[in-house]
């Protein structure tokens, strides 16, 4: 009998948070559901957890096979799913026991192909461990309440953080949309760009029902930004500009979609080396030169003084301000304080008075 919902967890070298993963999604409220655990080489004990879980409910499709990355195990997880709808669930994060139900009820009652709920951010480090997302002009809040057309009622959506596993996808069509499996880094954003120029009907669930887990995803560690892993992310900008291309709606998102992608490139290229810097340069002023009149309503500042420099032919380089807080950052807010002194962080709360006078 086909279950309603085939759920894919891509899992890679997780041992310190797929057990809370894996209790979130076994605890969903809507029972008829097909769990498929990809374990993607782990060398850790991640598969003994998901062996371990797969023993205690036949809900749960484990496949074992050698590292591909992200893009293989969820493309082999997807050809694999049985369910009228496909979800993804990234591992390290974990998700509301009512997600998959309210998901799915609002996928049946719109007919749509696409439905997409709110997210939380997740840090253990942060003095705020978990806060929804909806920072300027990505406030889900804006969407519309009836079931829209992407492209055409609600284009700010290709601004939005792709976060492609906050989607219910109906099955035939997500099956159509593969993630790139040569690169490492950003193969959600074609993915999501293709996902959002296909769909012809979108619902959108306003409450946050996902927990991000951000201390694993955003990659500040600079020993993790190599001059590849730039150069990759570039390479995805450039297959989402063609997905773009290919579907004839450049021109019409092109102030959301060159905002959305210049963000993480401009983060990744101030943490690697300077080496690859005009190599990079060179490359994305290609891309750039589709965004053609630019309005520039959705970029940062700092963000649109670089991407201005690089369609000028320049190789933006680093400001004394810049690397001063790369090297040295002292915060005190929000009832703690922060130290960064190279690769060395510490965070401290402070106490409150309740708590100093309950100890």
């Amino acid at each position: 009998m086909q279950p309603k919902v085939s759920i894919v967890i891509p899992c890679y070298n997780v041992e310190r948070y797929v057990r809370e993963c894996m209790q979130s999604v076994v605890s969903q409220t809507l029972q008829d559901i097909e769990i498929i655990c990809i374990n993607d080489g782990s060398t850790d004990s991640t598969g003994a957890i998901l062996r371990e879980f797969a023993r205690q409910d036949s809900r749960i499709n484990l496949i074992e096979q050698q590292n591909g990355g992200y893009g293989v195990a969820v493309n082999r997880g997807i050809a694999q799913a049985r369910g009228e709808y496909i979800g993804i669930v990234e591992s390290d994060d974990f998700i509301n026991p009512t997600m998959y139900e309210k998901l799915y009820t609002k996928a049946r009652q719109t007919n749509a192909e696409l439905v997409k709920c709110n997210f939380f951010v997740y840090d253990s480090h942060s003095l705020e461990k978990n806060h929804t997302y909806n920072p300027k002009y990505q406030d889900l809040n804006l969407a519309p309440n009836y079931a829209f057309n992407p492209r055409e009622e609600f284009k700010q959506i290709f601004f939005f953080h792709a976060s492609v596993w906050a989607n219910l996808y109906e099955s035939t069509f997500i099956k159509s949309v593969k993630f790139f499996e040569s690169t490492k880094v950003y193969q959600d954003l074609p993915f999501a760009m293709e996902i959002l120029a296909k769909a012809d009907k979108m619902a959108i669930i306003k409450e946050p029902l996902y927990h991000y887990r951000l201390e694993i995803n955003q990659g500040n560690s600079t020993q993790f930004i190599t001059p590849d892993r730039l150069m990759q992310m570039l390479e995805m900008t450039k297959e989402a500009l063609s997905v773009l291309m290919r579907y004839g709606i450049l021109e019409e998102v092109k102030e959301y979609f060159f905002a959305h992608a210049m963000s993480p490139n401009y983060s990744f290229y101030y943490k690697t080396s300077s080496k690859i810097w005009k190599t990079f340069a060179n490359e994305m002023r290609e891309i750039l030169a589709h965004y053609t009149n630019p309005q520039w309503t959705y970029f940062e500042p700092k963000i649109k003084k670089w991407t201005q420099a690089i369609m000028q032919g320049k190789v933006p380089k680093q400001s004394f301000k810049q690397y001063r807080r790369k090297v040295f950052r002292l915060r005190v807010r929000d009832g703690g304080i922060y130290l960064k002194l190279g690769n060395f962080e510490y965070k401290k709360a402070f106490a409150t008075k309740h708590q100093k006078h309950t100890k």
